[in-house]
């Protein structure tokens, strides 16, 4: 009816007096949309997560309600539905890569971390992926797996800087030691 704001009230009530499970989570995806059609990102937010208490296992309402975060800056929720979506598809080298985002987002460079060996083990021949893990290794105080990946990169790469910034970390590293 060219309402969008009117539509997702008429699909929220939905949600809420409909008795099929199916139909209920259908509504809910629907009064998203029509919340961002109406360009009411804060309340498409809230309104997701109140969809995610009723559809906790739904990938697709948890994959719209981490971009809804994300695009609200909410970085924290972004994060924590995120790692909710990720723990569904553990192995999805695209949710891998966008939770490494989120978490540096949120301030956890810690868990970027993780995720960023996790995507190295996943496809070690991927020279941006193995770059991104020597800038986080760095950021986590890990000389020694920074290193591996810039050695990693000066062979297989063919980038000099890399190889500059192997040899340039290699003597202060054994001076760790």
């Amino acid at each position: 009816n060219g309402h969008p704001a009117v539509a997702a009230n008429y699909y929220d009530t939905l949600v809420r007096v409909v008795k099929d499970p199916a139909e209920r989570l259908r509504y809910a995806k629907l009064a998203l949309l029509a919340l961002g059609a109406a360009n009411k990102a804060e309340l498409s937010v809230l309104t997701a997560g109140r969809y995610l208490q009723l559809f906790p296992n739904d990938v697709e309402l948890l994959a719209a309600a981490t971009r809804l975060a994300l695009a609200t800056q909410k970085p924290r929720l972004a994060k924590d539905w995120g790692r909710a979506l990720l723990a569904k598809h553990p192995t999805d080298g695209t949710l891998l890569a966008n939770q490494l985002d989120i978490e540096l987002a949120a301030g956890d460079p810690v868990a970027a971390l993780e995720l960023g060996q996790r995507l190295v083990a996943r496809h070690p021949g991927n020279l941006k992926q193995r770059e991104k893990l020597a800038q986080l290794a760095l950021w986590n105080n890990r000389p020694d797996l920074a290193l591996a990946q810039l050695a990693y990169l000066a062979l297989h790469g063919g980038d000099r800087k890399h190889l500059e910034q192997a040899l340039k970390m290699a003597p202060q590293l054994y001076e760790l030691e």
